[in-house]
């Protein structure tokens, strides 16, 4: 079991979009199974930061969800809000276009602040965390 949860570990930060979509849809019963736990954070937290910007992008989408388990803490996704706001000023119209679909249920989440959105990008990191 171990080495599955190793296994589906590494296909959420595969470059291929159906592995990582397919890896995703596993992450809850991993999570119900007691698989991944808090102790996995920061591997999830790492995925945020991700310097390939669909997986980071995927990342993004499902940490309301890795939130709402315990699996992360919102303080801790807030402390890399600068990570998103970075998608969202993506050149890559599709990254840009789906970071701004994303935005606005981790607002709803309170994951991050509307005003995270607004102003001078040079204050996101004052005005993160």
């Amino acid at each position: 079991v171990r080495q599955e949860r190793q296994y589906l570990l590494e296909l959420l930060k595969s470059e291929d979009e159906h592995t990582r979509d397919l890896a995703r849809g596993e992450v809850n019963g991993f999570i119900s199974m007691g698989l991944i736990t808090r102790d996995d954070s920061g591997f999830f937290l790492g995925l945020l930061e991700s310097v390939n910007m669909p997986v980071r992008l995927n990342a993004w989408r499902n940490i309301g969800y890795l939130v709402s388990k315990g699996v992360v803490t919102p303080e801790e996704v807030k402390e890399r809000s600068y990570y998103f706001l970075e998608l969202l000023e993506s050149s890559h119209v599709r990254v840009r276009r789906k970071a701004w679909e994303i935005a606005g249920a981790l607002i709803g989440k309170g994951i991050i602040g509307r005003e995270i959105l607004c102003g001078d990008p040079t204050d996101w990191g004052q005005r993160v965390g």
